[in-house]
């Protein structure tokens, strides 16, 4: 252990003498506004998305999703360019979230205003559909300058407010999923319905965003916040005078990594417009049917994790040659476009396939950092597979929904999990961090969860083999297996929780193992459908002859 190391992190925390001069977060004020200030900043994204039906009545002839899409991500990237040139050593991140929040609320509001006093649910008003696209761009602005200040702030002040912020963004997605139940409960499903939705959902949005505004200013002035603040700029300050600068010019930085990041541009631009607006909207199969695209997605997925998997075992050293691939990937629009208009084995679903495939493998190998090797590889491959394991649960859960939907065909399997697992999972991530996180250590937690996830899987085959058998309208084994699934929220928050927060202590290379894990879970729960898929493959080539 390094001793000098250890002597300088320690120096930068509360002393005793300090720690009895801590500000308490009363009643869990400052906990609860992060919480919220979390699920605010992803809102008002979610809200776009989950109106997007009525988007879709309005302007018949926009893809809205891949608009939406195509015009917040570049927004966003952009305004967090020009933050870091020209705003970041000009502007707290007190202010810029504040702006973030009121260009967020304007963002929200533009909305319900156009179709109350304009569109009035009148399809094919294209100045409606522009008007709207530029909302969602303000709100990619918006998102630019919460985001990072609120993940910056957050992370200045001790570990429980970065969990706050981390579940208030799940937080988010439960609020969309409950007010998407209520709204198919409350309104009829037609044209009205479809307007009343999407317009609760933005004015909610605009509840949250003044909340969070409010909420934001009061966090400032808690003495919990300011002392963490007061003593952040101390250790700042102490550090400066010790080393010097902290940081050097931004622009020559820049210059030293432009043509590296011009190069990872290239790899989001290219990837980003074709999937999965491409892959899901323009290309069809007779075969496949429906199944195409779902296909299409995991070849994608699986070959992009293929890909930053690769990476372990050979890392291109030469960085013109990286950044000249980079730029090879332009060819994969005029393939592309051959695969809608070009020779009709061009328009077949093998070619594809293999274009998606090598897609998601060149996404994957050159937007993977160089990370330094370990012998063998154990403590990696270890952390990748706990990051592949607690993800797992979910989606064997969600990949065997057919099963469910034959077993209980009058209740919406899906949703209901959903519904279930996700509020288990954040209402667990509370009561462990205000009762459990400082009475018990990462390891317990992370066993007892695995230990839990074991029995939520375990619960599901006993009760098929020696209950249920395969016969449908047995509801009983329904609350069961929604008991499993609330069984492995529960498990979820203990492992998850633990999981990252143990490999963030290490060197990155095992915080990525475990991302990468996760992505290699979803891969896992594909291959045992291998034998299927290759059935299919057979079936396709089968009928090309014959039809050929």
């Amino acid at each position: 252990m390094n001793l000098n190391n250890d002597e300088t992190k320690i120096s930068l925390l509360p002393n005793s003498n300090q720690e009895k001069k801590i500000p308490k977060d009363t009643f869990h004020i400052a906990y609860i506004i992060y919480f919220i200030l979390g699920a605010g900043y992803l809102l008002p994204w979610n809200a776009f998305i989950t109106a997007v039906d009525y988007f879709d009545y309005l302007y018949p002839n926009r893809s809205v999703d891949r608009t939406f899409s195509v015009v917040c991500k570049p927004c966003m990237l952009f305004s967090l360019i020009i933050i870091i040139f020209f705003l970041l050593r000009k502007s707290s991140a007190y202010f810029r979230i504040n702006l973030g929040l009121i260009i967020f609320t304007l963002a929200l509001i533009t909305v319900p205003i156009l179709d109350l006093f304009f569109v009035k649910g009148r399809p094919g008003l294209c100045f409606g559909f522009y008007v709207t696209a530029g909302a969602v761009a303000l709100s990619g602005v918006a998102n630019a300058f919460v985001q990072g200040g609120m993940i910056g702030s957050a992370g200045e002040l001790p570990e429980r407010y970065m969990q706050a912020v981390v579940a208030g963004t799940a937080a988010s997605g439960v609020l969309v999923s409950f007010l998407r139940i209520f709204t198919k409960a409350v309104y009829p499903q037609d044209v009205h319905g479809l307007r009343n939705s999407a317009l609760l959902y933005f004015i909610v949005g605009i509840l949250l965003m003044i909340i969070c505004l409010v909420f934001y200013n009061v966090a400032h002035r808690l003495p919990v916040i300011k002392y963490y603040n007061k003593l952040k700029m101390q250790a700042v300050n102490e550090e400066k005078e010790e080393k010097g600068s902290l940081s050097g010019p931004v622009w020559e930085i820049m210059g030293k990594v432009k043509w590296h990041g011009i190069g990872i541009v290239l790899i989001y631009v290219v990837t980003l417009s074709i999937f999965p607006g491409f892959i899901t909207e323009d290309v069809h199969s007779a075969v496949l049917g429906d199944w195409y695209a779902i296909l299409l997605i995991t070849c994608f997925n699986v070959f992009d994790l293929v890909g930053k998997c690769f990476t372990a075992v050979y890392l291109l050293e030469n960085a013109n040659v990286a950044v000249g691939a980079c730029f090879a990937r332009l060819l994969f629009y005029p393939l592309y476009l051959g695969c809608l208009h070009g020779p009709q084995f061009f328009r077949t679903e093998i070619p594809v396939a293999l274009l998606t495939c090598l897609l998601g493998l060149t996404n994957g190998y050159f937007t993977k950092k160089k990370i330094p090797k370990d012998a063998f590889h154990i403590a990696y491959i270890i952390y990748f597979t706990l990051g592949a394991g607690y993800l797992l649960p979910w989606n064997a859960f969600i990949t065997a929904v057919d099963y469910f939907d034959y077993l209980y065909p009058n209740r919406s399997v899906d949703r209901t999990f959903s519904v279930v697992c996700q509020p288990v999972m954040l209402f667990s991530h509370i009561i462990i961090i205000f009762f459990l996180l400082r009475k018990s250590n990462a390891y317990f937690r992370i066993n007892l969860g695995l230990i839990l996830f074991t029995l939520a899987l375990i619960t599901v085959p006993i009760l098929d083999l020696f209950f249920v058998k395969g016969r449908p309208g047995l509801y009983f084994g329904f609350y069961v297996t929604v008991g499993a699934v609330a069984l492995s929220g529960v498990a979820n928050a203990f492992v998850q929780g633990g999981m990252i927060g143990s490999a963030g202590e290490l060197p990155e290379r095992y915080m990525q193992a475990v991302v990468a894990g996760t992505a290699a879970s979803g891969t896992c729960v594909f291959l045992v459908g291998l034998a299927s898929a290759v059935k299919l493959l057979l079936e396709i080539l089968k009928y090309h002859a014959y039809s050929g």
